[in-house]
C-alpha cells in the first residue's frame, strides 16, 4: 500500500487559489506524497494543453496521478441526463490519460426517489458504466463506484453493480468514512475491499492520541492487508480545521498502521 492525497483535501486552498492546480503537485511532494487523486470539481479547463500543463506539473515533482475523481450522475430519471454524464466521462478519459491516470473513480448520484436506488439506480449504474467499457478498455483505464449514497450506499448493491459489468475494468473505490447501510460498518466496507481498486482514506477529527475518533484505521488498514490490497490509500481530508494540518494528521495517523 502507498499513501496518497486527494486534491479534496485542500479544497479551499484550491478554490482561493492559494494553491493553484498546477502546484498542487509540489506543495503533496513537499508533505510527503507522490501519489495523487485529483478531483474534477476543480478543473476548469479540461483542454489537452492544460492537462499537459498539469501532467509536466506532476512529472517534476516526481509524482503520478493514480486517479481522476468525477462527480456527476447516472441515477437521473431523465436519460439524456444520463447520456449527457455518460458522454463527459467518455470524453474526460482523454484527459485521464494524458494525466497518466489509471482509475476513473464514477459517481453513481442518487434517484430523484430514493426508493429507486437499489432498483431503478442499480440498472441505470449497469448500463452507463458498459456504455463506458469500449472507450475504457482502449485507454487502459479502469472505472472504480465510492461508497458515495444513492446506489452505492448498499455494499450489496454496488457489488450487483460491479458484477453486472466487467470485473476486470470495474471495481470499487471504498471510503472508510461514508456511511453503508445494511450492518456494521466495517461488515461492509469488507464487502468492497476484495474488488477494491483505489481506496479513499476518509478523516474528520482526532483525538488527544492521533488517532481519528470515528474510524478505526488500525482494522482498516488490517483488513485491506488481508486481501493483499497494494494500491494506494488517497487521503480525503473532510475535517473543519485547518486543511494542511488535518492532511498532516492523517498523514501521520495511516503510517503509524502501514
Amino acid at each position: 500500500m502507498e499513501l496518497g492525497l486527494s486534491t479534496y483535501s485542500v479544497r479551499d486552498y484550491l478554490r482561493d487559489g492559494r494553491i493553484p492546480l498546477v502546484e498542487f503537485a509540489a506543495f503533496a511532494a513537499d508533505e510527503g506524497f507522490r501519489a495523487l487523486e485529483y478531483n474534477n470539481l476543480f478543473i476548469d479547463d479540461w483542454s489537452d494543453g492544460f492537462m499537459r500543463e498539469v501532467r509536466a506539473s506532476v512529472d517534476e515533482a516526481g509524482g503520478t496521478v493514480v486517479c481522476l475523481a468525477h462527480e456527476g450522475s447516472f441515477c437521473s430519471a431523465d436519460a439524456g441526463e444520463r447520456g449527457e454524464y455518460i458522454e463527459t466521462l467518455r470524453s474526460h478519459m482523454e484527459a485521464a490519460s494524458i494525466l497518466g491516470a489509471p482509475f476513473i473513480r464514477v459517481n453513481l448520484g442518487r434517484c430523484e426517489d430514493e426508493e429507486n436506488d437499489f432498483t431503478d439506480g442499480v440498472e441505470y449504474s449497469i448500463e452507463g458504466f458498459n456504455a463506458l467499457l469500449p472507450e475504457a478498455k482502449k485507454r487502459n483505464i479502469r472505472l472504480t463506484l465510492e461508497n458515495h449514497g444513492g446506489p452505492s450506499r448498499s455494499a450489496d448493491a454496488m457489488l450487483r453493480i460491479i458484477f453486472g459489468t466487467d470485473t476486470e475494468w470495474v471495481g470499487t473505490c471504498p471510503d472508510s468514512g461514508n456511511d453503508l447501510v445494511g450492518g456494521d460498518k466495517y461488515t461492509e466496507l469488507g464487502k468492497l475491499f476484495p474488488f477494491a481498486m483505489h481506496v479513499h482514506a476518509k478523516s474528520y477529527d482526532f483525538g488527544p492520541d492521533g488517532e481519528e475518533t470515528s474510524i478505526d484505521y488500525a482494522r482498516v488498514i488490517r483488513m485491506l492487508s488481508d486481501v493483499s490490497y497494494d494500491g494506494v490509500l488517497a487521503i480525503e481530508y473532510e475535517g473543519h480545521d485547518e486543511q494542511i494540518e488535518g492532511v498532516r494528521r492523517t498523514r501521520d495517523l495511516l503510517r503509524k498502521y502501514m
